[in-house]
């Protein structure tokens, strides 16, 4: 009989225990330092549809290894951060076409902005630059928004709580969500450890294509550093088709292991004096010639879809997801050093590009002008590209050197008020190295 009361009251104590509430809340945010170690495994394909879909077998790995000071935080929710990495890497691999991108150790030093909660966190680099490439590696897996999974109250052992919008938005990398089921729920509590499932599903709109994410992850909360330290995050996706995209389907699997430490000197005030008072904004992204011919400037807005050795340099300027503008740099043989083609002859080089139709005159103008004085010929027109009515300004750049750079810009008719300049800034930014 006192055997079977002492079993008694041992299963009554392990269910008390297993019923206790344990206070998941992180530590203040602010000032706080963590090593944080990311890895990235990706599988799946990519669809491209013309006269029939086509499907292409993708691959993908990622490493980075940083540490991270938060520098703001609202709702327990990091908003700024700076972060020094040790190592940013990824390999991506399409069939057999193998691309590998490694962060220039200038960039070791960033500050990551997010602007308000709902909102992607964006970039700015210590020391010059960054190029669309680098900028992609720094733009990874949004470590800052990891906190906002954590309920911050008590919760019991079966217990479940909602995941806001906010962090379902930046953890799904959404420009825009459109809706949300993602839920937590406490598991089970061994030692100091809590240990919480998070799954469901997250909808939204991403460089205006539509994502869908089916999640399956956990984490783990040490709970006597009041940290969430390391997450498993798997999410099945189905992207459609967009300005900048093709359709893709596959599977990621994120890894985070995120260790507390003392503050670091890597991230100190004095470390931080090139990169605050920065606005993103007012930091464009630089592309330079892989043969080093010439290089220029272009707002974030402006997205790089051409490949590296592709012989021309395409971009996709987006506003808010939707496609405004496409802009087609095309090197050309250097000339005579000092001698200009004239606007004519160029203006009726262009209206006899395959598959465009010109129709209208609208811009006519020779040497439009250029900081490094360049001479630059304009012309614009209203037309029809391969039966689509479309306005295309065809810009003339030319060194006195004789390097040789045509720009084409091609927009709808009703998006033509939204480039809104952003053309003569790149064409004002073009400098060609001389090499």
């Amino acid at each position: 009989m006192r055997l079977w009361e002492s079993f008694l009251v041992v299963v009554v104590l392990a269910n008390l225990a297993h019923a206790q509430a344990v206070h998941l809340t992180e530590a203040p945010l602010v000032d706080s330092h963590c090593r944080v170690e990311l890895t990235m495994e990706l599988a799946g394909k990519v669809t491209v549809r013309q006269d029939k879909a086509v499907s292409f077998k993708q691959t993908a790995q990622g490493r980075h290894e940083f540490v991270e000071r938060v520098l703001e935080a609202k709702d327990g929710l990091g908003l700024k951060a700076a972060r020094f990495y040790q190592s940013a890497e990824a390999t991506i691999k399409v069939e057999d076409e193998v691309m590998q991108r490694k962060l220039d150790p200038r960039h070791a030093l960033t500050l990551v902005v997010r602007k308000r909660a709902d909102e992607k966190s964006q970039a700015i680099s210590g020391k010059g630059n960054f190029t669309r490439e680098a900028l992609d590696l720094t733009e990874h897996f949004d470590t800052l928004a990891v906190t906002g999974l954590v309920p911050g109250k008590e919760v019991k052992a079966g217990e479940t709580w909602s995941v806001t919008k906010p962090v379902a938005q930046a953890l799904g990398s959404f420009d825009a969500l459109i809706k949300h089921e993602l839920t937590c729920k406490l598991k089970e509590v061994k030692g100091d450890i809590a240990h919480v499932e998070v799954v469901g599903t997250i909808q939204g709109i991403d460089l205006g294509a539509e994502v869908s994410l089916l999640i399956d992850g956990s984490y783990e909360f040490d709970l006597k550093e009041k940290r969430l330290t390391r997450l498993v995050w798997k999410q099945t996706e189905q992207r459609k088709a967009g300005p900048v995209n093709p359709e893709m389907a596959g599977t990621v699997t994120i890894t985070l292991r995120r260790t507390p430490l003392a503050p670091a000197n890597e991230v100190n005030d004095f470390a931080l004096v090139p990169v605050q008072g920065k606005a993103v904004q007012h930091l464009p992204l630089v592309y330079r010639d892989p043969r080093g011919r010439f290089e220029f400037q272009h707002g974030r807005d402006w997205i790089l879809t051409s490949p590296a050795d592709n012989a021309q340099v395409v971009l996709r300027l987006l506003d808010r997801g939707n496609f405004v503008a496409q802009a087609t740099f095309t090197p050309l043989k250097k000339g005579i050093p000092g001698q200009v083609k004239k606007l004519d002859d160029f203006e009726g080089e262009m209206a006899d590009t395959p598959g465009w139709e010109p129709d209208k005159i609208l811009e006519r103008k020779a040497n439009a002008g250029h900081p490094q004085q360049y001479t630059v010929h304009r012309v614009t027109a209203a037309g029809r590209q391969l039966g689509v009515e479309c306005i295309q300004s065809f810009l003339l750049i030319t060194s006195p050197q004789g390097d040789q750079l045509i720009a084409a810009f091609s927009m709808p008719p009703n998006q033509a008020g939204n480039v809104n300049g952003r053309d003569d800034e790149v064409v004002r930014s073009v400098v060609f190295s001389g090499k």
